[in-house]
């Protein structure tokens, strides 16, 4: 039974998850495409940051590996900006 009181703590607690998982993305798309993590932002498109289809390949590769998940193939084509991916993790996750 989830009380009023856990509330907040519940909340903080999806918002260190969610966090944590950003910045994860983050190193791996810097690390994969050479850019720079400060240009790295949920609303950026993977292809802004010089990531192209065989990268965004490797990046979602390294991230299945991270998280321990899969992410469908046929969803990837779906995904345009950083927070398309954290979406699908998000999902997979569940």
């Amino acid at each position: 039974m989830c009380l009023a009181a856990d509330r907040p703590l519940l909340l903080y607690n999806d918002f260190l998850r969610l966090n944590m998982t950003f910045d994860k993305i983050a190193e791996v798309i810097a690390k994969t495409a050479h850019c720079k993590i400060e240009d790295i932002r949920p609303e950026t498109e993977l292809a802004a940051l010089g990531v192209d289809s065989l990268k965004a390949l490797t990046v979602l590769f390294e991230l299945e590996e991270a998280f321990d998940i899969e992410i469908p193939n046929e969803l990837i084509s779906s995904i345009v900006t950083v927070n398309d991916i954290q979406v699908r993790l998000e999902a997979t996750n569940h």
